[in-house]
């Protein structure tokens, strides 16, 4: 059988057709969405003291920069504090510390540096422990543990544990501290008596420490926190 060819110059129509078909093919590839690439990311180890350290100091500066307060960190490593925070009232030192070992009802954390000296005053103003397992943060104010080697923290204890009214006490940061007391003239040596002798009765007639109350009202009710004694708690 005998086909009549092209004559020079033309196209064939199948041709024709062919190419547009590809070219639909090759816009209607250029359209769909492409699968994401997945990867897989591996650990590259279990972090050390120093690398725990440092992501609990991330996550502190995370979490103070959202409640909205000013944070700034020394350079070095040489001051006793982590942190420099402002919030509103003067600039505190804190100290940031972290554990995620429960043990005996409790977590645990050093009250002092890698000395084992116990921070005072002149250290720093404020110790701020996470407890990582349950995403807790104790804000304890110094005068609260001064001279203390170790700070015990119960979660599951309830008010009576001694540091839980610090629990995301946030609020203690963004109020006005305390004014250092004035010291008072010396009194005369029948007036120390007779104040020895009322600390005297106090201590026979109280047979039960006596225990700090939840405040009337809320200091800091702009932050999103409320500690754990806070009248707006729910």
């Amino acid at each position: 059988m005998h086909t009549k060819k092209d004559a020079p110059g033309q196209t064939h129509p199948f041709n024709h057709l062919s190419q547009k078909l590809e070219a639909l093919d090759l816009h209607a590839q250029a359209e769909e969405p492409q699968a994401e690439e997945l990867f897989d990311i591996q650990a590259v180890g279990v972090p050390n003291r120093k690398r725990r350290g440092e992501i609990s100091e991330a996550v502190f500066l995370g979490k103070a920069c959202g409640l909205g307060f000013s944070v700034a960190k020394p350079w070095g490593d040489s001051e006793p504090y982590d942190f420099i925070l402002n919030g509103g009232y003067g600039f505190l030192r804190v100290q940031v510390k972290s554990t995620a070992r429960y043990a005996e009802s409790r977590y645990r954390v050093k009250g002092g540096g890698w000395d084992d000296d116990c921070y005072t005053r002149d250290d720093i103003d404020f110790l701020v422990a996470y407890i990582v397992p349950e995403n807790l943060w104790y804000v304890v104010p110094i005068g609260a543990f001064v001279s203390r080697k170790n700070l015990r923290f119960y979660p599951h204890s309830g008010r009576k544990a001694r540091y839980e009214k610090y629990r995301e006490a946030w609020c203690l940061m963004a109020t006005p501290t305390a004014k250092p007391k004035q010291n008072k003239p010396a009194a005369s040596p029948k007036r120390n008596q007779l104040a020895r002798n009322k600390v005297a009765r106090n201590k026979i007639t109280r047979s039960k420490p006596a225990r700090s109350k939840p405040p009337a009202s809320c200091h800091a009710a702009d932050l999103s926190v409320r500690c754990a004694i806070c009248p707006l708690r729910k």
